[in-house]
């Protein structure tokens, strides 16, 4: 077939494909992780800055059937937030709208799409760092619909609908930055992300240490990627409500040491592979500049990987994090192209198989209820059971041990070695069209497991 064939670059129907699984999602689920943000926008514009936080915890409670949360984050995220929303406080305050679950979803369907610019920036980015790169401009494009077609980019954002997509470019800014030696825009770009949510702050302190071989000076960059941070924290904490929303902050902490060496408790796995992985940043003292950008990528990638691997109660969506990382370590890697393609993809096979049944609640069919426009298409009446998707039971830990054994080869084959600094292009693999389409055919079987499911249970009794 003389499509499969042409593989020098994503044709239209690549795009389209990746398009049509986008649109299908944002019209059918709504998690409802969104609503709360979604809410806290639309407050923001009723209180001020220094009040922000007592104001959403004295809403705490349900509203229109879905729960209020107090506010957990930092102010830069509820900004954002507040700016996109701000059409939806006009209609709630002026003009008496109320978010209503399973009804009013064209104003959640406008809520969703934040989502959207932050995902174009981030493919932008990802293209613009493999130019960096010396890859092709037409390989850059495979790189970008690679990153785009991945489980753990499309499950998060397009089913799930959250938000750690948005801090994605500020990141890939900074790494941007970091490669073209611009060191006040890397600082700049990283303290923008690690304001947002201080998962950033994991690649960010490793780059600091492949850079920066001056000891002393270390903590100054870090303290200076921090500094935005710092800044809104320092506002936020004259509001008295604000210690209540730290609790996420005390709570990663407790994670981040949950899951130790056995015999040894106070050994967290998670923080010694992260000191081990800044002791190798820092050991690498590396003239040539092509090789240097190669580790940029790679120990970005491994940093967050083996972060959210270890990580004691993983957030499923969180690791939407590594997939920019994943994609162009696949591209700035001359060999085992399509080797590796299908190493990652099994890897988010079966990362989400065993978030179907561990972390069972993001799966659930009322997704589809939620947003209300997939029953009123169909004319679908009554709600579904919080039947989940999850189907292997005992099997999930087969699936986990799939993902960690073939993310684990990943590493070891992309490992950055200087004898394979000089690319070809004249003989570089090709794209095999069909393996990225199997990618996104599984997005699809997703899809298809949630509407099959939601026929097969059919109406709540009651």
């Amino acid at each position: 077939m003389r499509l499969l064939k042409n593989t020098a670059k994503p044709k239209m129907i690549d795009w389209l494909l990746f398009i049509a699984i986008g649109v299908v999602c944002h019209f059918s689920f709504l998690y409802m992780d969104i609503t709360t943000t979604t809410l806290h926008g639309i407050d923001f514009w009723n209180t001020n800055i220094f009040n922000f936080y007592s104001y959403e915890f004295n809403k705490t409670g349900f509203y229109e059937g879905f729960l209020h949360p107090h506010a957990a984050y930092p102010l830069p995220m509820y900004i954002i937030f507040a700016i996109w929303n701000f059409p939806l406080w006009v209609l709630t305050k002026f003009f008496g709208v109320k978010l209503i679950i399973g009804q009013t979803y064209i104003y959640f369907l406008w809520a969703k799409l934040i989502l959207v610019p932050f995902i174009v920036g981030a493919a932008y980015y990802v293209y613009k760092i493999c130019q960096e790169l010396k890859i092709d401009n037409d390989r850059a494009k495979w790189c970008v619909l690679v990153f785009l077609s991945s489980l753990n980019l499309i499950v998060p954002v397009f089913f799930i609908s959250q938000y750690d997509i948005i801090y994605v470019p500020f990141m890939l800014m900074g790494v941007l930055a970091l490669l073209q030696d611009k060191e006040k825009s890397f600082l700049l770009w990283f303290a923008l992300a690690i304001s947002m949510k201080n998962f950033a702050l994991f690649p960010f302190i490793v780059l600091v240490f492949l850079k920066e071989k001056d000891f002393y000076k270390i903590p100054v960059k870090i303290l200076a990627g921090c500094s935005i941070l710092l800044f809104f924290t320092i506002i936020a904490s004259f509001d008295p409500a604000y210690a209540h929303s730290i609790s996420f902050t005390k709570n990663m902490v407790g994670r981040i040491f949950a899951n130790t060496i056995s015999g040894f408790s106070g050994f967290s796995i998670n923080m010694t592979l992260y000191i081990l992985i800044c002791i190798l940043a820092y050991t690498r003292d590396i003239s040539d500049k092509l090789i240097f950008n190669r580790w940029v990528i790679y120990l970005s990638m491994i940093s967050l990987v083996s972060f959210f691997t270890f990580l004691s109660g993983l957030n499923y969506y969180w690791i939407v994090l590594t997939t920019p990382f994943i994609a162009i370590t696949i591209f700035q890697n001359p060999k085992y192209l399509n080797i590796n393609i299908i190493l990652t993809t099994i890897a988010e096979f079966g990362m989400v198989v065993w978030t179907t049944e561990k972390i069972y609640w993001f799966f659930e069919i009322s997704v589809i209820n939620n947003l209300g426009v997939f029953p009123k298409i169909f004319n679908v009446t009554g709600t579904r059971p919080h039947t989940s998707l999850g189907i292997v039971n005992e099997m999930a830990d087969i699936f986990g041990t799939l993902y960690f054994a073939c993310m684990l080869a990943f590493i070891i084959i992309t490992y950055p070695r200087k004898e394979e600094n000089i690319i070809n292009n004249s003989t570089l693999e090709v794209v095999d069209r069909q393996i990225v389409w199997v990618r996104m055919g599984l997005s699809i079987a997703l899809l298809l497991g949630f509407y099959f499911i939601y026929f097969y249970t059919g109406p709540a009794l009651g």
